[in-house]
């Protein structure tokens, strides 16, 4: 399509001048004048353009010219001819840069005469690239910029690419951003705040290129026009490159904690704050010029930078600093270890050691035998006072960095040489409290006895030590087995021991039951309950404790194996601490299981001190019963103290938002309860419907733990609040034995993030101890507010859990504009138009949701409603989802439409019954945004669905109108256009006239307006012709490569025959687009006149006539099938086609042969 310019430049200069002479006769000379010399614009020829040499030749009639070019030496193109005085070099050998030679050489006889080398020179064809002026606004961070160019070329009509390149704030050297063959371009990682560069370079042929002066522009965190700097920054402390950097402080959890500061300017005097960056990864934002910052360790080495933003939003990145850290300096002890006997069974050992860094420190004690105990970070240890205790022990400090100190010491447990006898009285009933059973037989560590009258029997033990292990059996005709094994009987003691004898149910001969065997196991806590929550896999189960030789100062999960023996079943697991577990009334609080086999109970250790009997007993359903004893060493001292508890939030575990905005069109209590008709099945948003069922199902997924939810009552006459979540201590810690409850929850908000102002309070104790509403009047819409909270303490409350902000949104109401109010003579199938008003800008960025219901209640007890069928096979409403408050339109045809009544609801594929009064309205209609912390919601209309979470707020229309005859709501081509450019349409009827079928494609075109459209079927489209008149159905999009208005999954209503239209003539004016890149007469059928200018295999260009000048146009061939053969550059040609938009430029499509001719 495109041809190259030639470029031909007269001198005049005699170049050579032989004259030759025979021995015989004298031959006239030769005279060569070069007449078109290749001087080209200013010394220098465009690369890749064709050139004209011309020259004469005196002094003879008959020769041979020859023109020779040269490159570097190298001959690159020669052509040579009988009378030869003009020649053209083509552009395909002027295609590298630099200088070229060339001569002139005839022959005539035996003369030869050449002239001398002339040179040239090859030079690209961009002369200048020129970025047109940039205003001094700063961008936005996060924004885009828009640059624009001009090329300033030798020649016209050449195409070039371009390529960004973009020097961005910190680096060096500009690296490629992006491409174009535009001359304009969209700037669109702008994620950095700083000083950018930007140049442009033109390419031309694939290979050459030519660059641009570079242009800065700066981009900030907020627009600021008008001059403004950016702050500087320098003065690192420590100094950069400085060693031996000493910590503050260090711990185990953080490691050690090395305070930085730095020195920063502004010479806008602008409020500064600071991004701190430790080894290129982001730790903190401060208002302040120096921070401390954990995770340190000894001999590191340490690079950080800092980036001060002023409140205009520029930015500096400070250098890159380094720093390393002092080496670590091991602890020492100051003191001797000391022995304290706390009670009957613990000895406590204290020693005291230091740490010169200030580092924090922990303990291990090993015996002689060098086994560790856990380590610990008290300067005390707590051990049973028994006599195999003494020996040897060394106490090993250590610091968080492998740092250590060892102090020895000896230790000898004290002894006893009581001995004597002990005295055990063993009363026996058939239940507690129940009567007494005599005549048991009673057997006291081989002892035997019975039970008199009183269900009492005595037995005295000579005891050879200060104390031995018990273990009692009772068995009696037509009773159960008891047995009781593990009691602590002293020298001298005597023990009262109260068993149970119960009736059997099932075998009552004891000689040949036998009793359960019971396996238990004692866990810390933590251990236990982080195994469970986590899969409870055999492999990662934590270690169970030795109670023989530990000290417990903390919870435990005592884990109880049962299995029955008698071929009876498991009937109860009873576990308790101090006492003989059994019925809850009798003694107290206990772990209990019927049923079950294996069970794990939790115990608070707290409420005890010293030797603690825990008693775990089994019973079969027979009532054989097995009480085990195991004696636990728990040590409670007052500085045992439960952590307080910080607040958790929903969203951090994926179970849904911490704050949830509602705004609702009618005060709460003041609105009708409505029909009672039950709604179809509609699928909203998860965050959205039902909001507070979908967190509870959510929580006691994920812990297993069920809240008792009752929704409050709302506050009278209110119609925006915000509901704020966290999670209460009771779901981490439901036994109290990891965190002491709070007595509630303070809620805070803030409507800068900076200024908090208490909002509310909840008791820890309410049934809704995990969310508070606000509804103070403060709230706006549009507004946003940040909410926190706190756990409440007798001295106190915690830290602040920041739980997010939400932006409320405004309300707004909904108006039915088509069909009107009392609309008549409707069409069967209409189109339902409604668009939101009364609405401010919060909404902008809101997705809108509707739906919409078809009264039949005049002449009937039924409904209408557009719906589909889901995977589960049951009926959900249609849902019409569209960005921003924008207009709707509904078309009946596009719709699948079911029918509910009393019986029912049933599939109708029917249009409106003809002459028929109905009402529409819009039953469902809300707002809202949504992201990971918070979610806002506007209601104006729900009739029913469960969206508003008091009930309903009713429609204000229900328009009613009549139908006619006419089956189709149509638009014109013109007003679909207009359509979709100010509406979501939801299907849409349109008519027009068919000017071109290919495939599946219909291009349609309306009568009067002549604005077009391209219809795109799903398959090859058969028996429409040009000239029918189409109805079709379908959904409109843009097709933006071909920059027209589209239709796709089109289906035809109704077809007519009809003329083909007149073409509209072309003219530069119809080629406009529209702001989103669309042309309304793309598709259409047009016409011209011109001059063909070039042609090439698939069509030609033509130059055609306008109003005010001439225009060009390429003429694509089509179904044309002799255009590029019959046509040549000069013809005047009559054309008419589709006017399409390829790749880059608009052309003519025609149609057939009869499309094109000659003038």
């Amino acid at each position: 399509m495109k041809s190259s310019k030639k470029l031909v430049f007269l001198i005049l200069s005699f170049v050579l001048l032989f004259l030759f002479t025979s021995c015989l006769t004298q031959q006239k000379p030769i005279a060569i004048t070069i007449t078109k010399a290749v001087t080209g614009i200013n010394g220098v020829v465009p690369v890749k353009t064709s050139v004209d040499i011309s020259w004469s030749v005196a002094g003879v009639d008959s020769f041979t010219a020859k023109l020779v070019v040269e490159k570097s030496g190298k001959k690159v193109f020669e052509k040579s001819g009988l009378k030869l005085t003009n020649v053209t070099i083509p552009e395909d050998i002027l295609w590298e840069l630099g200088d070229y030679d060339y001569y002139v050489e005839v022959i005539a006889g035996d003369q030869t005469v050449k002239t001398n080398k002339l040179t040239f020179k090859v030079v690209p064809s961009v002369k200048e690239i020129k970025i047109l002026t940039q205003n001094n606004t700063s961008i936005l961070k996060n924004s885009s910029k828009i640059i624009s160019w001009e090329i300033f070329s030798y020649i016209d009509g050449r195409d070039y690419e371009y390529k960004i390149l973009m020097k961005k704030p910190g680096e060096s050297e500009f690296t490629l951003d992006g491409t174009t063959t535009n001359k304009t371009y969209q700037i669109t990682n702008l994620i950095t705040v700083g000083n950018y560069s930007v140049k442009i370079i033109a390419v031309e042929l694939g290979n050459i290129e030519i660059e641009s002066p570079e242009i800065n522009f700066q981009v900030a965190n907020s627009v600021y026009e008008g001059d403004n700097h950016f702050p500087e920054i320098d003065t690192p402390i420590p100094d950069n490159n400085a060693n031996d950097v000493s910590w503050e402080y260090s711990t185990f959890k953080s490691g050690a904690v090395v305070n930085l500061s730095w020195v920063a300017t502004d010479v806008d005097d602008d409020p500064l704050e600071f991004d701190v960056y430790i080894n290129n990864t982001f730790v903190a934002t401060t208002d302040q010029t120096q921070i401390s910052i954990s995770g340190f360790l000894p001999g590191n080495s340490v690079s950080w930078y800092v980036i001060v933003r002023d409140d205009k939003g520029f930015e500096t990145k400070s250098p890159v600093w380094l720093f390393t850290t002092k080496s670590n300096t091991a602890p020492v002890f100051e003191t001797e270890v000391a022995s304290e006997a706390v009670n009957d069974s613990v000895v406590k050992f204290t020693w005291n050691a230091v740490d010169n860094d200030n580092d924090e420190l922990k303990y291990e004690i090993y015996s002689g035998t060098q086994e560790a105990s856990t380590l610990i970070g008290e300067k005390y240890a707590n051990f049973f006072n028994t006599e195999n205790k003494d020996g040897n022990y060394i106490i090993v400090a250590k610091d968080p960095f492998g740092g250590i100190a060892e102090k020895g010491f000896i230790y000898t447990a004290p002894t006893s040489e009581i001995t004597g006898n002990a005295t055990v009285v063993v009363y026996v009933t058939d239940a507690k409290s129940g009567p007494a059973v005599d005549n048991a037989n009673i057997l006291v560590n081989n002892i035997s006895t019975t039970t008199d009258a009183n269900g009492m029997a005595t037995i005295t033990l000579n005891l050879t030590s200060d104390s031995t292990t018990l273990t009692i059996e009772a068995t009696k005709l037509n009773h159960a087995l008891t047995k009781v094994d593990g009691l602590k009987l002293k020298a001298g003691e005597v023990k009262d021991v109260y068993i149970t004898l119960r009736k059997a149910e099932l075998n009552p001969d004891p000689d040949t039951q036998e009793l359960p065997e019971v396996d238990f196991r004692v866990y810390k806590y933590n251990d236990y309950y982080l195994w469970a929550s986590n899969g409870a896999t055999p492999e990662n189960k934590p270690e169970a404790l030795d109670i023989d030789n530990v000290v417990i100062n903390y919870p435990i999960f005592v884990e109880i194996t049962a299995t029955p023996v008698s071929n009876d079943h498991i009937n109860i697991i009873y576990a308790s601490l101090g006492k003989t577990p059994g019925s809850g009334f009798m003694t107290g609080d206990r772990g209990y299981t019927s049923g079950a086999s294996e069970v794990a109970f939790v115990f608070n250790t707290f409420d005890y001190n010293g030797l603690t009997d825990l008693h775990i007993t089994v019973y079969d359903y027979n009532d054989n019963q097995i009480e085990i004893v195991k004696y636990l060493n728990i040590l409670n001292n007052n500085d045992i103290v439960l952590p307080k508890y910080t607040p958790a939030d929903w969203a951090s575990y994926g179970m849904g938002t911490n704050l949830d905005s509602y705004t609702r069109r009618m005060e709460i209590g003041f609105y009708s309860q409505g029909s009672n008709i039950e709604k179809a099945n509609v699928k909203i948003n998860n965050l959205i419907k039902r909001n507070v069922e979908n967190k509870i199902k959510l929580l006691e997924s994920k812990f297993n733990k069920k809240l008792d939810y009752n929704i409050e009552a709302a506050q009278p006459n209110s119609n925006l609040w915000v509901e704020v979540w966290w999670i209460p201590v009771n779901v981490f810690d439901p036994d109290g034995v990891l965190y002491q409850y709070p007595n509630g929850y303070n809620i805070y908000r803030s409507f800068d993030g900076l200024n908090w102002e208490k909002a509310g309070y909840v008791s820890q104790y309410s049934k809704n101890n995990f969310i508070f509403r606000d509804y103070s009047p403060k709230l706006e819409p549009g507004k946003e507010v940040h909410y926190g909270v706190t756990a409440v303490y007798d001295d106190g409350e915690t830290t602040l859990h920041y739980l997010g902000s939400v932006i409320p949104l405004g309300m707004f109401d909904v108006e039915l504009t088509s069909p009107s109010m009392l609309s008549t003579n409707v069409a069967r199938e209409p189109i339902f138009e409604f668009r939101p008003k009364v609405y401010d800008n919060s909404l902008n960025n809101a997705i809108f949701e509707y739906t919409l219901w078809i009264y039949d209640l005049v002449q009937s007890e039924q409904h209408l409603l557009p719906g589909y069928i889901g995977e589960d096979g049951k009926v959900y409403q249609q849902m019409y989802d569209v960005m921003g408050p924008y207009p709707l339109a509904v078309n009946y045809a596009s719709q699948q439409w079911f029918l509910l009544n009393a019986n029912g609801l049933y599939m109708y594929n029917e249009p409106l019954a003809p002459n028929k009064t109905y009402s529409w309205a819009i039953d469902l209609a809300y707002a809202y945004t949504q992201n990971d912390v918070s979610s806002a919601i506007s209601i104006s209309i729900d009739q029913g669905y469960g969206v508003d979470p008091f009930g309903r707020v009713d429609a204000d229309a229900f328009n009613t109108f009549t139908t006619g005859t006419d089956i189709y709501d149509i638009y014109s081509i013109e007003e679909s256009q207009d359509k979709y450019l100010s509406t979501y349409l939801f299907g849409a009827n349109i008519v027009g006239s068919v000017v071109d079928v290919y495939k599946n494609y219909v291009y349609l075109e309306d009568p009067i307006t002549n604005k077009a459209l391209k219809l795109k079927f799903d398959s090859n489209v058969y028996n429409v012709n040009i000239g029918d008149i189409l109805i079709v159905k379908g959904d409109m999009y843009s097709d933006t490569f071909g920059k027209t208005f589209a239709v796709k999954n089109v289906m035809i209503l109704d077809q007519l025959s009809g003329n083909e239209l007149n073409a509209i003539p072309l003219d530069p004016s119809i080629l406009e687009e529209n702001d989103i890149g669309l042309n309304p007469y793309a598709s259409a059928l047009v016409s011209s006149s011109g001059t063909i200018t070039s042609i090439d295999k698939y069509g030609l260009s033509l130059e055609y006539d306008t109003t005010d000048s001439t225009a060009s146009i390429y003429v694509y061939k089509g179904g044309s099938n002799i255009l590029t053969s019959d046509a040549t550059i000069g013809d005047r040609l009559d054309v008419k086609g589709i006017l399409k938009y390829y790749k880059t430029y608009w052309e003519i499509s025609l149609r057939s042969d009869d499309d094109w001719s000659k003038q």
